[in-house]
């Protein structure tokens, strides 16, 4: 008889209530998460902003999008849609306090 069938056995003999304390006791917590971020693709990026792939790669170069990674993988996967549309919006909040400060 292996481990598991041991297991299986011990766990059927317990009373209804003990079991399904045992069973609740071991089960993985299940914290609530975030919802992952919306990647697009460069083309899609491209479409949204009405330039090309090419200057959706050079936003990203100057540091005005960020390219994401997905795990496991060397080249980037694409960028968070959250990020494009922040950059629809206009300058970034921060660009503009600089600039208030420095005047």
């Amino acid at each position: 008889m292996d481990t598991l069938s041991t297991v299986r056995l011990l766990i059927a003999a317990l009373q209804p209530a003990e079991r399904a304390r045992l069973l609740k006791e071991l089960a993985p917590a299940t914290a609530p998460t975030a919802p992952a971020p919306r990647l697009i693709h460069a083309a899609d990026a491209a479409r949204m902003l009405a330039r090309s792939t090419r200057s959706v790669h050079m936003l990203a170069a100057a540091g005005y999008l960020q390219r994401i990674t997905m795990p496991g993988r060397k080249r980037a996967g694409g960028f968070r849609e959250a990020d494009v549309l922040a950059l629809m919006q206009g300058p970034d909040v921060r660009s503009q306090g600089t600039a208030n400060n420095e005047q």
